[in-house]
């Protein structure tokens, strides 16, 4: 593969804007890293095929469109199920973390609104949760006061005392 891309290279007018198009995609993908990148390549390779549909480049433009794009969506899969396992295990502030360090800019639309949604649910999940923890601990001093409240009642002043002390 990478000799066929140097002899395209060598056919190639020297510094045509074609050459220097595919260039630069094909620089883009040698070091492409979904994490770092996210669906850019992907982009990259389409404008050059509506550029250039008619370049004798166009099927290694195909293979780097599909194989980017298809590690881009594995990253991306793999990002949201860590962030599902996370909020699973009520590890909320990691997940969102894990979700916000993502550059959203390098998200397609539709990837874009998967993310966001799960992002939002999250954050839902994280506040309910701190809510509902809240809610607990003020019923369970609610239930320490009342007892101590029934021994004062009671004449047990000691054993109130002991409580409302706790």
């Amino acid at each position: 593969w990478a000799q066929l891309q140097l002899a395209m290279f060598e056919r190639s007018t020297k510094g045509g804007p074609e050459l220097t198009d595919f260039s630069d995609l094909l620089r883009a993908y040698l070091k492409f890293s979904p994490k770092k990148d996210g669906y850019s390549v992907v982009w990259k390779a389409e404008q050059f095929l509506q550029q250039y549909p008619y370049s004798p480049v166009s099927p290694n433009v195909d293979i780097i469109k599909d194989e980017t794009m298809a590690r881009a969506d594995r990253w991306l899969d793999q990002l949201l199920v860590e962030g599902d396992k996370l909020g699973a295990d009520k590890r909320f502030d990691e997940a969102i973390t894990l979700l916000q360090s993502i550059d959203q800019q390098n998200l397609r639309p539709e990837n874009l609104l998967q993310f966001k949604e799960k992002l939002d649910a999250l954050v839902l999940a994280d506040a309910l949760e701190r809510e509902t923890v809240k809610i607990e601990k003020m019923q369970a001093l609610q239930t320490t006061w009342d007892e101590a409240t029934a021994l004062a009642d009671a004449g047990d002043l000691d054993g109130a005392i002991g409580i409302y002390t706790k």
